[in-house]
């Protein structure tokens, strides 16, 4: 089926996702890929697994996420969101805001017993940033959403986020810098799966603003591939893992019949990569 019978099929049936979204409506399935590859960097590159730090990571990257569609849900119509998670945010802003508190509460309380000082002021400062920038997009969404392309710097965050809580050594430099990659591809391909429903909103995007984006896609699923096979001789888990993902994008993108599985389907199989090499580590 071709991109433009899936949109149009999409279309008519209205934004309904597949049965099994709840993990994705809730904003857990971005947690969950980091805490993924945070475990696999710790286990193969830091000083081991540690599930205070895990979670916390796992707390501050949903916040993020959910704040990030909390927002978007107020400048959107009951019915006019064009994605599930977004009418899901809309449906239940009250709820979704006194447990984002809670979170955010709790993750502030915790965070001096588990971080020492100097990766607690980093935590600080990456958490402040993201924060800022999440609001500023609500604010000026055109102006801040294409330059520098959101979904570089989401990989870049995510990235430096799972640097920070793993405690990868300095010797993953690449490897790190690979999987921000993966995690700006994760987002790239997101966008140009969502054009169509950016399009009707009028929501900036790289898709949108790069309409060749989804003729590049096998592309760039190739260049993350290919540093996934260059990091296979600094540790083999982690660049097997990689190339995984790539192939796991090229695959989802040559079947658009899936339609608005893709996204939900896409973080939930990287975080099974990442669980999969982790697994394979240990033995």
């Amino acid at each position: 089926m071709s991109d433009s019978r899936a949109a149009a099929l999409e279309a008519r049936e209205g934004v309904r996702s597949p049965s099994g979204t709840l993990l994705h409506n809730l904003s857990l399935d971005a947690p969950l890929l980091a805490v993924a590859w945070a475990a696999l960097f710790a286990q193969r590159t830091g000083g081991g697994l540690d599930p205070k730090r895990l979670a916390l990571l796992g707390a501050g990257v949903w916040l993020a996420y959910s704040a990030d569609r909390w927002l978007d849900g107020l400048r959107l119509e009951r019915g006019q969101a064009g994605t599930e998670r977004h009418e899901f945010a809309i449906r239940h802003r009250a709820a979704l805001l006194a447990v984002w508190s809670l979170v955010l509460t709790l993750s502030a309380g915790w965070a001096p017993f588990v971080l020492g000082v100097r990766e607690l002021s980093a935590a600080l400062v990456l958490a402040a940033g993201g924060g800022i920038y999440v609001v500023a997009c609500q604010l000026w969404p055109r102006a801040l959403r294409q330059r520098p392309p959101r979904e570089l710097l989401v990989g870049a965050l995510v990235a430096v986020s799972v640097l920070l809580f793993s405690g990868a050594g300095a010797g993953s430099g690449f490897l790190i810098a690979a999987f921000g990659a993966l995690c700006a591809l994760d987002c790239a391909a997101i966008s140009a799966w969502e054009a169509s429903v950016d399009a009707r909103r009028a929501e900036p995007s790289l898709a949108l603003s790069w309409p060749r984006l989804k003729h590049w896609l096998p592309t760039l699923c190739a260049a993350v591939m290919g540093l996934g096979a260059l990091g296979l001789s600094r540790d083999r888990a982690i660049g097997g893992a990689l190339v995984a993902g790539g192939v796991l994008i090229a695959g989802l993108d040559r079947r658009p019949w899936l339609g608005a599985a893709r996204p939900i389907l896409l973080d939930l199989w990287l975080a099974g990569i990442a669980l999969a090499a982790l697994g394979i580590g240990w033995l």
